[in-house]
């Protein structure tokens, strides 16, 4: 229940648990859209009660994009369009 960040630049990482709010799993495939403005990295969670995804901002916020009350297995899949209009996830 980790999410590691690694600094490449400086040759440091932190890390930060993930147990905030509803998710409960592990996060588990991670994906960013090149050039948003948000600049939120996006990740996929592995188990837990609502599986869904999540993402991260710059500053540490997380925040809950999608969760299923129907499937509580796991998330995969994450992708998104050459445009990043749209997100791509399968249960």
């Amino acid at each position: 229940h980790q999410l590691f960040v690694l600094d490449l630049d400086g040759s440091t990482f932190y890390n930060q648990t993930t147990k905030h709010g509803v998710f409960d799993g592990q996060p588990d495939q991670m994906q960013r859209i090149v050039g948003d403005s948000r600049d939120l990295i996006y990740f996929t969670e592995e188990g837990g009660q609502a599986a869904g995804v999540h993402a991260r901002d710059h500053r540490g916020k997380f925040y809950t994009v999608l969760e299923s009350p129907d499937y509580q297995d796991e998330t995969t899949g994450l992708a998104f369009s050459p445009d990043g209009r749209f997100m791509y996830v399968a249960y």
